[in-house]
């Protein structure tokens, strides 16, 4: 979003931070000029697993380790960080195990709480997973079940190929699990040999076992299913909750549901023909998994964090601890020694970055949906989506207040300063300016409707280059704040649906998001007239479409944050750009700030790497294709 005249930066991942730690580089995560620096978290809470008085949780891609034998006062001991975003945990003695999809199985060791450790690793798409004592079982490409018993070498003792489980549950001898909403029963007795008891068609999603009943969901409704014999389960009736369930935990005929409306719910099954709601509890956050132990429901709300409820008496459910997320890091700027970071359902994070390795959050201001933030002197402007645009006062950084709030008629995706007038990228609202020289009393002075979407903006002079969604790249003339003008912009690129822009020597460069038919591909213009900017050239190589989320300009090098890699580019010769560099960073990479000899990236769900280029200058592939990511040279013909 902001160009840099900076020629070699450090790239930072951004996380959420619970404990002062300095975590572990992840030099697997590297290839070419791109090399690692220190890690810190951040991040929502998204999945837990209990062991006695101990909750193993995941908070964006760290996994904490808390004693809960008070509930009311938790004791955050430990954490380490994983190379991927946690999906799902399993804990078996002193070991933890983390289901992180296409980036594998971690295995933790938690024998010492306050030193957790990753053990061990395997290699698959990895949906969710059980374990019983050294024993794995994995929804991953097939039913896959591990010997543990060695972390640094988990065996595979065994594979079902041909069903592909998203989702599992363990009772007794028997493994149920749903594949393509087909629900299929596995007796495990023989964990070398698995065989299939049942396979029932359905429409399934989630599902739960306890002793006497088997749940599972599809859409709104809750299928109750008995166990008399539990190699066949018996569907009994099916409950209509009105709203879609997300998941589901089971105590006993006890069934405790989590929906689209962040509400957790107690249904009693006693009576399979006629189920009842005990209870309904609205969640702070959004709801994602729910595990019951003994008389407690432990539920994740993603943004708010770990909750816990007593369910003793289910009709009146009482939270009864909690630990607390940060939300989802969206955006970050810089300003001296401290990072500001826009932290999408919580509000804006303020951190001391003297050392950048090991930062010190030092401010907190809540926030509704921060999604952008632009820093302008002693004040950061923070892009608040439909909750329009807040100007806080950041003289002190640990003191951040808020000055000012102005609502837009769209979405406020960025904000960039000229002056006095803050130039909004407002989505579906086009372009808005503000006169914001006095934060108390703001009023708009003009707006550019003739837009699709304006999902982000670069102001130079009195020119505003627009990533102006699936229209492209959109250019209004703004001498006249008051009256915007569109004088140029993009024709002839069908679907070419742009992201996010950066603009530097008369060359405009941006970058597609996810709803464009060349997701992920970067275009460059001359901008030399803004009334007619020229194509220069296009390019994409990486094998998938990845969302490009945003990018920054350094020199002759281009850093491009996508939702699951952060690449280099030298564009010296634009005719042929070279891919020099990349950082796998767990997350969603949504947002860069470039200052000194570093950038920071702020990813949705990641953390913060600082990632060294002083190579990239002069690193380009021999062979002249990008193999390591998979795919062709560079495109040389419009589209």
């Amino acid at each position: 979003m902001r160009f840099s005249n900076n020629r070699c930066p450090r790239l930072l991942v951004l996380f959420a931070l619970s404990v002062p730690l300095l975590w572990p580089s992840p030099s697997s995560a590297l290839s070419g000029c791109l090399d690692p620096g220190g890690q810190w978290p951040l991040g929502p809470v998204q999945s837990v697993a209990l062991s006695g008085n101990v909750a193993v949780y995941s908070q964006g891609v760290t996994i904490e380790i808390a004693d809960v034998s008070d509930p009311s006062n938790p004791v955050v001991l430990g954490a380490t960080r994983i190379d991927g975003i946690p999906y799902e945990i399993a804990v078996s003695g002193s070991l933890a195990f983390v289901a992180a999809y296409d980036d594998g199985l971690f295995i933790v060791d938690i024998s010492d709480p306050a030193a957790p450790i990753v053990a061990g690793h395997f290699s698959d798409q990895v949906y969710d997973v059980l374990a019983r004592d050294n024993t794995v079982f994995l929804a991953a490409s097939g039913l896959t079940i591990l010997d543990a018993t060695v972390p640094a070498a988990p065996v595979v003792i065994a594979v079902e190929p041909n069903w592909r489980p998203y989702e599992i549950v363990l009772s007794g001898d028997y493994i149920y699990g749903i594949d393509g909403g087909v629900l299929t029963v596995f007796d495990v007795t023989d964990p070398a040999a698995p065989t299939v008891e049942n396979t029932f068609f359905g429409n399934y999603r989630h599902i739960a076992v306890s002793a006497e009943r088997l749940f599972t969901t599809y859409g709104s409704r809750l299928l109750i299913h008995t166990l008399t014999d539990p190699g066949n389960p018996t569907a009994v009736h099916e409950y209509n909750t009105a709203f879609y369930l997300r998941d589901v935990a089971a105590s006993g005929t006890l069934a405790v549901v989590t929906n689209t409306q962040n509400e957790l719910r107690v249904i009693e099954t006693t009576e399979t023909s006629n189920p009842s709601t005990l209870s309904t509890w609205l969640s702070p956050g959004s709801t994602r998994t729910i595990a019951v132990n003994d008389s407690l429901a432990y539920l994740t709300a993603t943004e708010g964090g770990l909750r816990w409820l007593d369910i003793t008496d289910p009709a009146n459910p009482t939270e009864v601890g909690s630990i607390d997320s940060n939300g989802f890091s969206y955006d970050i700027a810089i300003r001296g020694n401290y990072a500001f970071v826009a932290q999408r359902r919580s509000g804006l994070m303020v951190f001391d970055i003297t050392d950048p390795d090991t930062p010190t959050p030092v401010g907190f201001l809540p926030l509704a949906d921060a999604i952008g933030i632009t820093i302008d002197g002693t004040r950061a402007i923070v892009a608040g989506f439909e909750a329009g645009v807040f100007i806080v006062d950041i003289e002190n950084p640990s003191q951040p207040t808020l000055i000012g709030l102005f609502d837009t008629p769209g979405e406020a995706w960025t904000v960039e300063i000229a002056g006095q007038f803050a130039h909004v990228a407002d989505g579906t609202g086009g372009l808005r300016i503000f006169d914001i020289s006095n934060p108390g009393s703001v009023s708009q002075i003009g707006a550019m409707t003739d837009a699709d979407s304006v999902m982000d903006i670069a102001v130079v002079g009195d020119v505003a280059y627009l990533a102006d969604s699936c229209r492209g790249l959109s250019v209004v003339d703004v001498s006249n704040p008051a009256a915007p003008i569109r004088i140029g912009g993009t024709s002839g690129f069908d679907s070419f649906c742009a992201q996010a822009i950066d603009v530097t020597d008369n060359l405009a460069i941006l970058v597609e998001g996810w709803y464009s038919t060349y997701s992920g591909e970067i275009f460059i213009f001359d901008v030399a007239d803004p009334s007619a900017p020229q194509w220069i050239t296009h390019f994409q190589n990486v094998s998938v479409k990845w969302t490009g989320w945003d990018l920054e300009v350094v020199g002759d090098i281009l850093y491009v944050a996508y939702e699951r890699v952060t690449v280099a580019y030298n564009l010296s010769d634009l005719q042929a750009p070279a891919l020099i560099g990349r950082y796998f960073a767990p997350g969603m990479s949504t947002g860069i700030d470039v200052v000194g000899n570093r950038a920071f990236v702020a990813a949705l769900f990641g953390g913060v790497a600082s990632v060294g280029c002083t190579e990239c200058v002069d690193t380009i592939f021999a062979d002249g294709f990008e193999e390591w990511l998979w795919y062709s040279p560079w495109s040389g013909e419009v589209p």
